[in-house]
């Protein structure tokens, strides 16, 4: 019974404070949930928001995916080369801390206002976290589990790709 009433109050004071500050900054400059409720309602009585909603799903899934292979490729490189690791490696984790929003105005300038730019946010958001996860992936697999692949017969990179330490 406790902790059930914790998330519904910390919900209810976002939405509070939300409110607070559309007051505080006018609805223009930012509309209070009021007015977000009102659009989404009139969007869906039109029958945009379905539609609306279906093509951010898309961007977002095409998005990821792009930023998977990406990602992975970039993990994979650092995980199997230390020259890769250290020469690209502080790049990539430089550019993983900056917030996804400080792609946009590139992605804006470059792209302008079409898929691309908003894929160009998705991918770089994403891929930079991919590859860092993949790099440690790798390089915490027990050295003796990619000795006894080698042991078997793996190949330098199917004993990246088949063990597990599960």
């Amino acid at each position: 019974m406790r902790g059930r009433w914790e998330p519904i109050l910390a919900l209810l004071l976002a939405v509070l404070a939300w409110a607070a500050v559309s007051r505080l900054g006018g609805d223009a400059a930012f509309p209070g949930p009021g007015e977000v409720v009102a659009v989404l309602s009139r969007r869906a009585k039109a029958g945009l928001l379905w539609g609306a909603i279906g093509l951010s799903f898309r961007r977002l899934l095409l998005g990821y995916a792009i930023s998977l292979f990406v990602g992975f490729g970039v993990g994979i490189a650092m995980a199997g080369s230390d020259a890769v690791r250290r020469g690209v490696g502080p790049i990539v984790t430089g550019l993983q801390a900056l917030p996804s929003v400080c792609w946009l105005p590139l992605g804006l300038l470059w792209f302008g206002l079409t898929d691309a730019a908003i894929l160009f946010v998705i991918v770089l958001g994403s891929a930079l976290g991919v590859a860092i996860s993949v790099d440690a992936g790798c390089r915490n697999v027990p050295p003796l589990y990619i000795r006894a692949a080698r042991t078997m017969g793996a190949s330098e990179r199917g004993a990246i790709s088949t063990v597990r330490s599960d």
